[in-house]
């Protein structure tokens, strides 16, 4: 359980250095960086589908942690948005993509 708990917890960790991985990809191609809340989506969907880490953990309890982890990112992030008077930041968006694409591969999982 652990283990499950811990696998959960990394990848909405992602979520948290999603500007690094921006200014990153900005380096290397103006339209790729613009494009990183995308790839947090294409993160979510396979986080949500779960193939890669069905057969060592348990699928819910992975789910779940990361999941909850995204949302108190998410509602960390846009808090501190308001506060500061912005209406979004790459933290926002990434934790958004994320968190929509793990519910639609949830669904994904759960038919196919």
């Amino acid at each position: 359980m652990i283990k499950s708990i811990l696998i959960g917890l990394i990848l909405p960790s992602f979520i948290l250095i999603s500007g690094w991985v921006r200014v990153l990809f900005s380096f290397i191609s103006f339209r790729f960086g613009n494009g990183v809340p995308a790839l947090y989506f294409f993160l979510g969907v396979s986080f949500g589908i779960g193939d890669y880490y069905k057969n060592l953990t348990s699928y819910w309890i992975t789910y779940i942690a990361g999941m909850l982890l995204s949302i108190l990112i998410l509602k960390w992030s846009s808090n501190h948005d308001s506060k500061r008077g912005e209406s979004s930041s790459t933290v926002t968006l990434c934790g958004t993509g994320f968190i929509i694409g793990g519910l639609l591969g949830m669904i994904i999982g759960l038919i196919f």
